[in-house]
């Protein structure tokens, strides 16, 4: 099959990664894809290049700041509708389709099925939450914006063919705006289990030129909301552990190095900063343990970070938060300590817990990596997909 992804995403960032490996697994399978995204520098020129045999198209970039440059998202709209109509595909699949970069183009798409100029199947991925309940209302984007994403969010799924969401909990969403339960899959993220491989823990250290003998945390994601209870809890930890470090792989703002310093951390707290991709692997290998931290709100229960995935594969045990699919991926994998929602003190037990016995590190460490390979992996999941687009092209 020839398909067509379209991602609002700079490169190498948010849900570039679950396209980006979904499609260099459909490639793998013996289908042909291109997928666009977004220059993760400031450019006013497209420009086309592979990686890993993966086609990507990367639309400009006018801003530093994505989300608000909505003129520049509106523009590549109309850049991804013309990429859809231009070129013969089987399959169209648009992600987050609450960004105007990914969701304007899909009534086109519509359009161009009923005046039967093209005879594709339009998907829609639905991966997070954006307009209602959702990040522009959180981030306090504008009361315009939040409207303008959820109109956007939750009118052009009704255009598809079939939607694919990444969460129960979005699944609901789907149905709650009236798509019906047989236009719904869900597609989780996936393990990357062979970009990010168990790794001997010391040697992992002395790559990176971290000590051996600290018990040595990892977390690595978006700060956004989880900070207050990362923070606090890694307060907790080091009273029985004062040996502790926390490596932060993440986008530090002021306000979270403040926080750092008015919780008297900035010792313990070790502030890395947003890393490239290739370099993940080193410090999830160098860790004893690796956080997943979720606030309790509906965001955080919708989305399903794929950074999760990647600790499964790392092969170390996980502490996190009880709520959605993260809750769902440590219980099926057996690889790792949950802890209620809303409680430092009992995030904070769990750490201490797994600190206290290697052996159950060790253990849980083995469950993730298995998992990971053999219910998780992406491999597993592109071939559900697969499966979906087959089914659906027959219709």
């Amino acid at each position: 099959m020839r398909i067509l992804f379209l991602n609002h995403n700079p490169e190498w960032s948010g849900t570039f990664f679950r396209i980006f490996f979904l499609s260099k697994y459909l490639i793998r399978y013996g289908h042909n894809v291109l997928m666009t995204s977004i220059s993760s520098q400031k450019t006013s020129r497209a420009t086309l290049k592979t990686i890993d045999g993966v086609r990507i198209l990367l639309h400009p970039r006018l801003s530093d700041i994505a989300v608000g440059e909505m003129p520049a998202h509106i523009m590549r709209g109309f850049l991804n509708a013309y990429v859809g109509s231009a070129s013969k595909f089987d399959i169209v699949h648009s992600t987050t389709v609450g960004c105007p970069t990914t969701g304007l183009p899909v009534p086109a798409f519509k359009i161009f099925q009923a005046l039967r100029l093209r005879d594709y199947k339009i998907f829609v991925d639905w991966d997070d939450i954006w307009g209602r309940d959702g990040f522009m209302s959180f981030t306090h984007r504008g009361k315009i914006i939040e409207i303008i994403a959820t109109i956007l969010e939750e009118k052009v799924p009704l255009c598809a063919d079939h939607v694919t969401v990444v969460s129960e909990t979005i699944r609901q969403r789907a149905l709650s705006v009236g798509i019906r339960p047989e236009k719904i899959t869900q597609i989780p993220n996936g393990a990357n289990v062979e970009g990010i491989k168990p790794l001997p823990m010391l040697q992992a250290r002395k790559s990176l030129g971290l000590p051996n003998d600290d018990k040595i945390l990892c977390f690595v994601g978006n700060l956004l909301i989880s900070v207050d209870l990362l923070l606090r809890s890694l307060k907790i930890v080091i009273r029985s552990f004062p040996n502790t470090r926390l490596l932060l792989i993440s986008q530090l703002k002021t306000d979270h190095l403040r926080k750092i310093t008015a919780l008297n951390l900035t010792k313990e707290v070790i502030p890395v900063g947003v890393q490239p991709y290739t370099e993940i692997p080193h410090y999830l290998g160098a860790s004893d343990i690796l956080l997943m931290p979720r606030a309790n709100n509906f965001i955080e229960r919708a989305n399903f970070p794929a950074r999760l995935m990647d600790y499964l594969a790392a092969g170390r045990p996980v502490v996190a938060t009880a709520l959605g699919e993260v809750e769902r991926v440590i219980r099926e994998s057996n690889g790792g300590l949950l802890a209620a929602p809303d409680n430092p003190e009992d995030f904070a037990d769990k750490i201490i817990e797994l600190m206290e016995n290697p052996q159950l590190c060790d253990e849980l460490g083995k469950n993730a990596r298995e998992a990971a390979e053999n219910k998780f992996s992406w491999q597993i999941v592109t071939k559900k997909l697969e499966k979906v687009y087959i089914n659906v092209s027959k219709t």
